[in-house]
């Protein structure tokens, strides 16, 4: 066993209960992409689509670190580029998968998707009109959590997930 924690390991904080309760359309917005999306466990019990689903399952390979948690890049890990597990763990600044790597704010939304208007991906990394083109990012900061948060907490749950 690494001396490492295992992202499955890791403990989603209490404070983070809030984005449990919020309607459909908040788990497409690009804050909760790059800072939630496949980060926090899911909650249902039952089977379902783990692809459309915006939280992790265990074993599920498109499992992102928190990056309030795990300081990494959008860098690619030489590691995990070549299939092998990192010995680094969670304790590596560079991304272990695709979804870490494209969902980072240093790369999510900063370039045009080639399908444009026409995508059908179920999770798209790109932009496809130019008004959701981002410039690089950095993490979002406490100031900025607390004003996700508030905004989010303050509009009406109309549609929470089930």
């Amino acid at each position: 066993m690494s001396k490492h924690k295992s992202i499955i390991e890791l403990q989603i904080d209490s404070r983070d209960a809030w984005l449990y309760q919020q309607p459909t359309a908040f788990y497409q917005t690009d804050e909760w992409m790059m800072h939630y999306h496949k980060v926090l466990p899911c909650p249902q019990r039952a089977p379902h689509s783990w692809p459309e689903c915006p939280f992790t399952h265990n074993g599920e390979r498109a499992r992102r670190r928190d990056l309030r948690k795990c300081k990494y890049s959008s860098d690619l890990c030489p590691e995990a580029n070549k299939g092998r597990v990192c010995p680094k763990g969670d304790e590596c600044p560079k991304s272990h998968n695709v979804f870490e790597s494209w969902l980072h704010p240093e790369l999510y939304r900063t370039q045009m998707c080639a399908a444009g208007a026409r995508c059908n991906r179920r999770v798209c990394f790109f932009a496809h009109i130019p008004q959701q083109l981002r410039t690089t990012s950095k993490v979002l900061s406490t100031a900025a959590y607390t004003s996700f948060k508030t905004a989010a907490t303050a509009a009406p749950a109309s549609q929470p997930l089930e």
